[in-house]
């Protein structure tokens, strides 16, 4: 075997061992290995959606009309994307979407 081909094995194994060693101390971080539940996953999402449209508002305070636009919009990817989320429900998305509509 030549030196660099040697260098490269060493490199590579180097890399893998890094990984498992990284992927081996978040999965001992989680005790159940599932990580976050569901519930605190549906909050993360629905907290961040709703900090996503306070910033809208607030970017577009000076113009109305722009800013019903820019949340209609919006309101409209929110769906989309909370439509095809395996966390929500139909009920639960009509009530997500009502709250954010009401900023």
């Amino acid at each position: 075997m030549d030196p660099m081909t040697l260098m490269i094995a060493v490199i590579i194994l180097i890399i893998l061992s890094t990984g498992g060693f990284i992927y081996y101390q978040e999965k001992k971080e989680s005790p159940s290995g599932t990580g976050k539940s569901a519930a605190l996953k549906k909050e993360e999402i629905i907290n961040g959606y709703k900090a996503e449209m306070e910033a809208l508002l607030i970017e577009h305070q000076d113009d109305g009309m722009r800013c019903l636009s820019e949340k209609r919009r919006t309101l409209h990817r929110i769906n989309r994307e909370l439509a095809t989320n395996i966390f929500f429900d139909r009920d639960e998305v009509k009530s997500v979407l009502t709250t954010l509509a009401n900023y």
